[in-house]
């Protein structure tokens, strides 16, 4: 057998996200207004990556296998921090749908499992802005993953509409 070489082509999300954020005044503007007021969330590197990564996601089109992998990996990574997962990416995301940068409509995420280690499982669903799953001309990103935990799996599902 001869030896193949195999060329992988990655894309750096903050990297094209940064440069979208410096060619216009504005995005930059709101783009520091609202880390400001999310300050208090900067403290923390896992934190300040998933408040990274969401703004990532706000702008850029299909982005729903991101947020399903990075919160799979908060999921799998914090044993009992589940539910200020949640408020977190609320928060964030309410503040961010409304800026003039985002691509997005709304996002939908519904996670099931052992929530900070309960006895049983249940069910968290997040809904911020619209999600038109019934009609068929809206732009939908779709995807599933699962975070394989001490408790059990975490089954994370993320729906994203698009403008």
């Amino acid at each position: 057998m001869k030896n193949k070489i195999t060329i992988i082509k990655t894309q750096d999300l903050s990297e094209k996200f940064q440069i979208k954020i410096n060619k216009n005044s504005n995005y930059l503007y709101v783009y520091k207004k609202q880390i400001r007021s999310f300050k208090k969330f900067l403290k923390d590197p896992m934190q300040k990556n998933i408040i990274k990564i969401l703004f990532i996601v706000i702008s850029e089109k299909n982005s729903a296998k991101l947020l399903a992998d990075i919160i799979s990996l908060y999921l799998t990574r914090n044993k009992k921090k589940h539910n200020y997962l949640l408020f977190l990416i609320k928060k964030v995301t309410t503040n961010l749908i409304s800026t003039n940068f985002s691509s997005i409509k709304g996002i939908k995420i519904i996670i099931t499992g052992r929530f900070n280690g309960a006895p049983r499982a249940k069910s968290k669903n997040l809904t911020i802005g619209i999600i038109p799953l019934q009609s068929l001309n809206a732009k939908i990103d779709y995807y599933n993953s699962t975070a394989f935990t001490q408790n059990g799996t975490f089954g994370v599902k993320v729906w994203i509409c698009e403008k």
